[in-house]
């Protein structure tokens, strides 16, 4: 059964240990021809919904689990390669202070998307992955690490590049979470 991510910085737990993060956005404005994703999901389980609206350049995301909101999220959808991806980020948040948004800085993470219709898997760029393919030397990007949380600092150019040349690489990306549209 999956359980929601800390923040719900995506939605749900996958097989990574956390989802990679970037300074730098992955994509600079939504594309246009991206698929609309607003609606109301809900995970194969049962045990979480996820309501996406559409706003300017984008799509916002709240996802719900056990009676408790997590978000929101600011999601640009872009290809890289013909392979659909979300950059997310924090949205602005009205509950929060400004002493609290001067100490936060707001990391991009990467997904890759595979949608229909009624259906949405979500796969979380694996921060395992990223750390184990520098450490081999497979992976050349810029990144900083702090504490324990490596963040790639690398331009947009410079991740849409990584995903050209490492996207198809098994353990890349985690555990696909399935959402389900409700009403359809």
């Amino acid at each position: 059964m999956k359980t929601a991510w800390a923040l719900g910085i995506l939605l749900f737990s996958t097989g990574c240990i956390v989802d990679q993060k970037a300074l730098h956005p992955l994509f600079d404005a939504s594309d246009d021809s991206a698929p609309s994703l607003a609606g109301t999901w809900r995970s194969e389980d049962d045990s979480a919904t996820v309501v996406i609206r559409a706003i300017q350049d984008g799509f916002e995301l709240m996802s719900i689990k056990e009676g408790k909101a997590n978000g929101p999220l600011q999601l640009r959808l872009g290809r890289v390669g013909g392979t659909l991806y979300w950059d997310a980020t924090p949205a602005e948040d009205e509950g929060s202070n400004d002493l609290r948004r001067a100490h936060e800085l707001p990391v991009h993470s990467i997904a890759r998307l595979r949608f229909s219709d009624d259906s949405l898997a979500i796969e979380p760029l694996c921060s395992d992955w990223v750390k184990t393919a520098i450490a081999e030397g497979r992976l050349d990007t810029s990144q900083v690490l702090i504490d324990d949380t490596l963040i790639l600092t690398g331009s947009s150019a410079e991740l849409q590049r990584l995903l050209l040349e490492h996207g198809d690489e098994e353990g890349a990306f985690g555990d696909a979470v399935v959402l389900r549209r409700v009403g359809l």
